[in-house]
């Protein structure tokens, strides 16, 4: 379980004087008092009474926050909880027909309060979130079809010329040694994410910018840092406390690597047009997300490499936790990897790669499925912020800036799914076959049963294509590679409020498969 990052004052490598340290002490009594808590929604972890900034509330929070949320559920529908992030509303899961496409309620606001993108470092999250959802819908859904072979390609040569999943230091490469070697899962599937992500969003020829790969797989990591530290201090003083940390420098630093190479890509790209257009030569047309960006925007205003980095936010990290999390819950389980290798070989072999082949894929999408059931990337997944003063059907008001969330309880309910504590690989094979439930059961449907991926209006658009480029992945995992457990391995999911996060710690044993039929050719060409 991971804890909330040192935030004690030489953790934040405090340089001020003692009158910085005294403004910041009467801000939170001010904020204690002029701010009382509303009495409307009972809070059922209330701060003690000199505990002005809510701390141990807080530590408790990001502790257990599963079993306070179990808790209230059982007491009451509605009610409050101090959590990390700050106060908010919970609501039970009755209410998710009547609020789930409710105009009023914003899920990118209440992230971008979360999140300090006013402070310098940290500005990615507040990109214009329409221009990122236009590339999506208009541009990234559209063109997924032409990028599933080149992504197949990339996988087999990558796989070709490194080890699995591409290790993260070129000393340990595996190539095609056939005796078993030791490595840390996640960190190898997040560098190849990464750089097939950067094929579609940055162009192919900089998926191995290693530059461009560290800054875009270190942000996250180092964005949650300095967000969960943050979280700790009334919000006022945040800008404040951010001068100090060792976390919020190094954002800052890599904010501006990604501003030179972002500007250099642009700059070379607009050189070779104007070099082509002065030679009589039609320009290349790039089809990459540098380019869709700027179709897209239509004149909003939008700094690209602040872009670049949004979308490695929401595309690298939770992909790679949905594919590690998968590999990790199928080590061991022999029977169930023949069963899906003998899956992948009879529909390849029919369709080669291509968007309808990954639909085919039944028994794999039962498994990826079943996974983020057990292991989402957050408690929960349906999270707003209220826009506007709203009252419910029953009469139940929300006050317009309000953050609520709906926990993923049925998930996880034995009234919803039958043993839903153990991971059962055929769970959705199964339910394809009753009646009602053919479309609901696939991954990237959304239902109130699993909101693996959101639920309403604000349901991940970019779905479709993040399972489709883990569903590859496995492919070529799979028929390439035997893996298993490390020694004394056993994978824990991580827990920091309601995020949860596969064990980015875990090691496994892989080494190169005996293929007795390999994939076809016209499936995973090389370069």
């Amino acid at each position: 379980m991971t804890t909330l990052p040192d935030v004690q004052l030489s953790a934040l490598n405090w340089m001020g004087p003692l009158p910085v340290l005294s403004a910041l002490g009467v801000g939170c009594l001010l904020l204690y008092f002029v701010y009382p808590s509303s009495p409307v929604f009972p809070l059922f972890n209330a701060h003690e009474k000199f505990d002005f900034m809510a701390t141990k509330a807080k530590y408790k929070f990001v502790e257990d926050a599963k079993g306070l949320m179990k808790g209230g559920l059982a007491k009451c529908d509605i009610f409050r909880l101090t959590c990390d992030t700050g106060i908010r509303l919970v609501l039970s899961q009755r209410y998710l027909d009547e609020i789930r496409d409710h105009p009023s309620l914003s899920l990118f606001d209440l992230i971008r309060s979360e999140s300090h993108p006013h402070i310098k470092g940290l500005e990615p999250f507040g990109q214009n979130i329409d221009i990122l959802l236009d590339l999506i819908r208009k541009k990234l859904t559209v063109a997924q079809g032409m990028y599933e072979n080149t992504i197949a390609s990339k996988v087999h040569t990558e796989l070709q010329q490194e080890s699995l999943l591409v290790l993260c230091t070129r000393k340990l490469l595996l190539r095609f040694k056939m005796d078993w070697h030791e490595l840390a899962l996640y960190p190898s599937i997040q560098r190849l994410v990464a750089r097939l992500s950067c094929i579609v969003f940055m162009g192919e020829e900089m998926c191995r910018d290693e530059e461009w790969l560290r800054v875009v797989t270190n942000y996250a990591a180092h964005s949650l840092q300095a967000n969960d530290a943050l979280q700790l201090w009334p919000s006022m003083t945040r800008p404040i406390v951010a001068r100090f940390m060792g976390s919020i420098r190094i954002l800052r630093k890599e904010v501006q690597a990604a501003r030179n190479i972002v500007d250099r890509v642009i700059k070379t790209r607009e050189i070779d047009k104007e070099n082509a257009l002065k030679n009589g030569v039609a320009p290349e047309i790039r089809n990459d997300a540098i380019q869709w960006i700027q179709d897209v925007a239509a004149g909003r205003d939008y700094e690209p490499a602040l872009m670049q980095l949004g979308l490695a936010l929401v595309a690298i990290f939770t992909t790679a936790d949905l594919l590690t999390q998968a590999l990790l819950d199928i080590c061991g389980k022999g029977e169930l990897i023949s069963e899906l290798r003998e899956e992948v070989l009879a529909v390849l072999r029919e369709n080669g790669v291509k968007k309808t082949t990954m639909h085919k894929l039944r028994l794999m999408d039962s498994v990826l499925k079943e996974s983020q059931r057990l292991k989402p990337i957050s408690l929960s997944t349906f999270r707003r912020m209220a826009m506007d003063n709203i009252r419910l059907a029953d009469g139940t008001q929300i006050a317009k800036g309000t953050g609520l969330m709906i926990p993923n309880e049925w998930m996880w309910d034995s009234q919803v799914y039958e043993n839903p504590e153990t991971f059962d690989p055929y769970r959705f094979v199964k339910l394809r076959e009753v009646a009602g439930h053919e479309l609901s059961s696939s991954l990237i449907s959304v239902s109130p049963e699993h909101m693996g991926f959101g639920l309403g209006r604000h349901a991940c658009p970019g779905r479709f294509f993040a399972v489709n480029q883990v569903k590859i992945v496995l492919c070529h995992v799979l028929m390439k590679y035997e893996f298993k457990l490390a020694d004394g391995t056993i994978p824990r999911v991580q827990k920091h409020g309601i995020r949860l996060q596969s064990d980015v710690s875990a090691k496994v044993l892989v080494r190169r498969r005996q293929e007795t039929v390999s994939l076809p050719d016209h499936a995973c060409e090389s370069e």
